[in-house]
């Protein structure tokens, strides 16, 4: 990591895969990248210095894997409420420069049962109750979040805060409008789903054909 941020100057932060291990070290089998199903298509633009899209759409960054330059510190401090950490940075160092990841696994990341927030291989059963979970709040809580990054955008003095800040509140404005679709009776829902499909919004900012799902199907 050291050789890469020498080689480019550009390079504001810089993150890498995870091995994930049982609290005796032993090995589960899956990698922290695999956990996230991080797909070829998001690993291409982040490596095209395109993570801003990336992270509009989801937080892959894992604080122990990463390294940045000092001057980040300055850029996004101080961090808003209600966002971990290493989610805030990855935010603020996407839209004001560039950042990268090594595809591999550097450090074992060890699941002991008391990880404030760990990762783990996702079955099908779990992809269905995520499908079918009460999300309003969760919603709604983004929106709040989304708001304050917005906020810290457009006051920032670095280039572009202005245009990432729109970018901000493009979903801020996504997450109110499936907050309202999730107080609608679910045979009401299908419109303005289709209606944020066509707009791309749910592939832009969610998991495109399951948000939708979600939406149709959750209870709020």
């Amino acid at each position: 990591m050291e050789v890469r941020f020498a080689q480019d100057p550009d390079l504001l932060l810089l993150h890498s895969d995870a091995r994930l291990v049982d609290a005796q070290g032993r090995s589960l089998n899956c990698s922290m990248f695999e956990a996230l199903q991080m797909t070829a298509q998001e690993k291409h633009a982040i490596h095209d210095g395109r993570a801003f899209e990336v992270v509009m759409r989801r937080s892959f960054v894992t604080g122990a894997t990463a390294a940045l330059r000092r001057e980040v510190i300055a850029l996004a401090l101080p961090i808003a409420a209600d966002w971990i950490h290493d989610e805030w940075i990855a935010a603020v160092v996407s839209a004001v420069g560039k950042m990268d990841f090594v595809d591999a696994p550097l450090i074992d990341y060890r699941q002991h049962g008391g990880n404030q927030i760990g990762a783990r291989k996702r079955t099908l059963a779990m992809k269905w109750q995520d499908l079918i979970l009460p999300r309003g709040k969760f919603l709604a809580d983004e929106a709040m979040r989304l708001r304050r990054l917005e906020m810290f955008l457009m006051q920032a003095s670095f280039f572009d805060g202005a245009a990432r800040a729109a970018q901000v509140r493009h979903k801020r404005a996504h997450f109110e409008r499936r907050v309202a679709i999730g107080r609608l009776p679910r045979y009401r829902r299908a419109t303005p789903v289709l209606r944020e499909a066509r707009a791309g919004d749910y592939r832009r900012y969610g998991t495109g054909a399951r948000s939708m799902l979600r939406d149709l199907l959750r209870h709020d």
